[in-house]
This record gives C-alpha cells, structure tokens and sequence, in this order.
C-alpha cells in the first residue's frame, strides 16, 4: 500500500512540472517582447561563397589547397507561420546568382521551404536563436511542414531579434551547411513583418 501511495505522488509531481512548462505565448500576458506568433511576409538575402576544385569545378572541401571560391548571392520572398511553440513553416521562392552578374539568367526555385525550432528565446530582450532546415518540396500547413516528396537542401542556425510588440522579426544566419555544396563564407540577413487585414471603415 506504501509504495502505491509512493508511486502516485511521483505522478501527481511530474504532471505538475510539466505543467509549468514555459509557454512563449504567455509572454503577451506579462511584461515581456511577446515572440512571434501568427503568419508573416518573408524576405532574405545575402551571399554564400561555395568551394570548386579548379580543374573539375567539382565540390570540394573549403579547406582543400587551391580550391577555388565562387561567390553567389541570393534572394528570397514568401510567407511563414509561426505557432506559439516557436515552430515554423515558410514556403518560399529563391533566386541564386553567381557573381559578378553575367549574361546567364538566375536559378529560380519556388518550391523552397524553411522550418525552424526554436532553441531559446529571452523576452526581456526580444532576442533568441533557431535551428533550421531548408528543403526543396514539401507543403507547409500552417507551422507545421509535411515532408513527403521533399529532399533537405541546408541546415544550420539563426540568431533573432522580435520587436513592434512581436509583429516584426529580424534575423542573420550563424551557421550553414548545405547537402550539395561546400560553404566557405556566408552573409546572410532577413525580416519577417506580421501580416494584417485592411481594416474596414464603416
């Protein structure tokens, strides 16, 4: 009888612990930046310099000597959705470049995507890190991202500041890997901006 009694006060405590789990979205109940919650526009650019070897333009490693670095610069434009977990899901399009700019046409691809876990966030800053991936297919629904038929293009992470109440996020990449390339050096920033109806005057 004791150690049934025992065992259901171990249960009563752990179900209050996990109880008392933080949620981000309470910070718009107290006095902290609220974290991002909701659908946003997506916006980013910047540059990534991608390794060759110089007789094979091949994939080489960034540290291999002679290697040759082409440096890219790329643009994206889309919409995110963010759950008050700090998961999400943005479908997005991409436009890659080689630089200087020559006569050949950019590389388009509008079936990119981007999700991001949040790793933590301080609300008396506003400020917080993420871990993302990007993948080529696949479908957002809502924050959440369904893989099938999707390959992983890059990971990595990304440092955050939220501010205008948690209707503006901006960001810059810590860390990038990609399944295809071999990154050397990479700059690379973005804003996320709440989206709103048009409110209707009467």
């Amino acid at each position: 009888m004791k150690s049934r009694y025992t065992t259901l006060l171990v249960i009563v405590a752990a179900t209050a612990v996990l109880s008392q789990k933080p949620s981000y979205a309470d910070d718009r109940q107290g006095g902290g930046i609220p974290l991002v919650v909701g659908q946003f526009s997506f916006s980013a650019q910047g540059n990534v310099g991608i390794c060759l070897n110089p007789g094979t333009s091949t994939v080489e490693s960034c540290g291999a000597s002679g290697v040759v670095v082409i440096s890219t610069i790329g643009t994206d434009n889309g919409a995110v959705t963010w759950d008050d977990a700090g998961n999400s899901c943005a479908s997005y399009t991409n436009v890659q470049s080689a630089l200087p700019l020559g006569g050949s046409p950019p590389a388009v691809t509008a079936t990119a995507h981007l999700v991001t876990k949040l790793a933590d966030y301080d609300s008396t800053t506003g400020t917080g890190n993420n871990l993302f991936t990007t993948y080529i297919g696949g479908t957002c629904n809502g924050a959440t991202f369904d893989s099938r038929g999707a390959t992983v293009f890059s990971t990595g992470s990304e440092h955050f500041v939220v501010s205008d109440g948690g209707n503006r996020l901006d960001f810059v990449l810590t860390t990038l890997t990609n399944s295809t390339h071999s990154i050397g050096g990479f700059s690379f920033t973005g804003t996320e901006l709440k989206q709103t109806s048009p409110q209707r005057f009467q």
